[in-house]
């Protein structure tokens, strides 16, 4: 499998309205992922290193067990009329704390999107309200290339394997 869609309910306004508090914060952490793209953006933190009050609203309003030590958060940006690159994220190395084995993604927007794989068989659409698990050591990528506005999701890694957070949201 390479992703799995489930039905988990969360408050989308109130993660909207941390999407601008997340996308504002400054670092200098070399840790931290703030990446420009012509197709994307991607700006992930440690929930450890953001303000005190973001990180309790973070706490707050994600329906996740979440581990501010060692868990991170992020909104990542595809960019309107764009499609992502097909890629893998744990490039970045395994001794990085956010080295994403599997990206756990919220629809923050009314419309769904296709998330695109080299084998075509398992794409996927992430409608308004859903939760995707996508397994990010496999490669993938997103498709708006009909939206004409930026597509933004809420993101979070809790650095556990496809099948370990698959196994750990299903119960």
């Amino acid at each position: 499998m390479y992703s799995t869609v489930l039905n988990i309910p969360y408050d989308v306004g109130a993660l909207r309205d941390l999407a601008p508090r997340i996308l504002e914060h400054q670092t200098q952490n070399p840790f931290h992922l703030d990446e420009n793209r012509v197709d994307m953006t991607q700006r992930i933190f440690l929930i450890k290193d953001l303000p005190a009050d973001l990180q309790e609203d973070i706490m707050t309003v994600t329906p996740l067990p979440l581990d501010p030590e060692i868990h991170s958060v992020g909104i990542e940006t595809v960019k309107k009329g764009e499609k992502v690159k097909l890629h893998k994220d744990w490039l970045m190395g395994w001794n990085n704390p956010l080295t994403r084995k599997t990206n756990i993604m919220f629809n923050l927007e009314d419309e769904p999107i296709e998330i695109i794989h080299d084998k075509t068989e398992h794409n996927k659409v992430l409608n308004p309200n859903q939760v995707m698990i996508l397994d990010v050591t496999k490669t993938h990528g997103a498709e708006v290339t009909k939206l004409n506005k930026d597509f933004f999701l809420y993101t979070v890694n809790l650095r556990l394997s496809y099948d370990e957070t698959v196994k750990l949201l299903s119960t």
